[in-house]
């Protein structure tokens, strides 16, 4: 029986059966099914991210569910770690223009608190030059200029 007003699973129309595949899996725009990791590949996943600057963006994501185009809009003034929760506007292909807060896993929180402090020696760091540029590091210690400030 039709749900919501959409025909079954291979009948006309574009809702939401529409975009099964022949597993009954969703499939994303573009035709390409959605995945999800296992528990097994999801813990690997967090151990090799204590490793990498993504660790924060990466406990975020996979840890709280947050789209990955939701977490790359998101500032410092989205998050509030006393309160440990995080706002996520919804994506603007939605139909609502929503904000969404969510409450974070302690691991989130920790690793956003280690993100940010990371991030403000960053700006602190005087360029090798003796400039005021603003350094961002990667884990091997390689730096790139970001800005230079007026002097």
């Amino acid at each position: 029986m039709p749900d919501a007003g959409y025909p079954a699973r291979g009948g006309s129309g574009s809702g939401p059966a529409q975009r099964l595949d022949a597993r009954g899996h969703a499939s994303r725009a573009g035709g390409l099914a959605a995945q999800s990791l296992t528990l097994e590949q999801a813990s690997a996943l967090l151990a090799e991210a204590e490793k990498s600057r993504l660790r924060a963006y990466i406990c975020l994501c996979l840890l709280t569910g947050v789209r990955s185009e939701e977490a790359r809009a998101l500032t410092w003034q989205h998050v509030d770690l006393e309160a440990g929760t995080v706002s996520v506007r919804a994506r603007r292909d939605t139909k609502t223009d929503r904000v969404r807060t969510l409450k974070l896993a302690v691991a989130v929180s920790e690793a956003l608190r280690v993100h940010r402090g990371r991030q403000t020696e960053d700006r602190a760091m005087p360029s090798p030059c003796g400039s005021t540029a603003i350094r961002v590091h990667d884990h091997d210690g390689h730096g790139a200029r970001v800005a230079q400030s007026a002097a």
